[in-house]
């Protein structure tokens, strides 16, 4: 029974891994602008395919950086238990000033399925008025 059951959360956690394509992801700004982003690759650390070694290595042209973006880890301290977002991958980037994080939202629904949305944030602690935020909504694949 520990086997049959171990087994059916196996294959449950492929079907947890994020459904992005290789391509452009096109979408809109709230002003109307046209925003994009170009996943280049799509891996496993140490080629161990489960959600917290996923990777989804992207290009972002507006701000000229390449992104290695993964699922957060969730500690569920009171359970005892480790687990992942899997409605987000993200890479937070260490700068002088503060950080920049990248965070790809992902859709699971039955009319949609992978990237919803992103957001850049170009965090300034020193100086908060001087904080960048990207904010891009509606993402369609466009090109393959």
């Amino acid at each position: 029974m520990k086997k049959c059951f171990s087994l059916m959360i196996f294959f449950l956690s492929f079907s947890l891994l994020a459904d992005v394509s290789i391509g452009t992801y096109q979408g809109n700004l709230p002003n109307g602008e046209e925003c994009s982003i170009e996943v280049k690759r799509k891996h496993f650390l140490n080629n161990f395919r489960h959600p917290l070694n996923e990777r989804i290595e992207i290009y972002f042209e507006l701000e000229n950086k390449n992104f290695s973006l993964a699922h957060p880890p969730q500690y569920l301290v009171e359970t005892q238990r480790i687990f992942f977002n899997h409605d987000i991958l993200a890479q937070t980037i260490a700068t002088q000033t503060g950080a920049d994080g990248f965070m790809l939202h992902m859709a699971h629904g039955p009319l949609k399925r992978g990237p919803q949305s992103f957001q850049y944030i170009k965090d300034n602690w020193r100086n908060p008025s001087k904080k960048e935020v990207y904010d891009c909504q509606h993402l369609n694949f466009i090109d393959g």
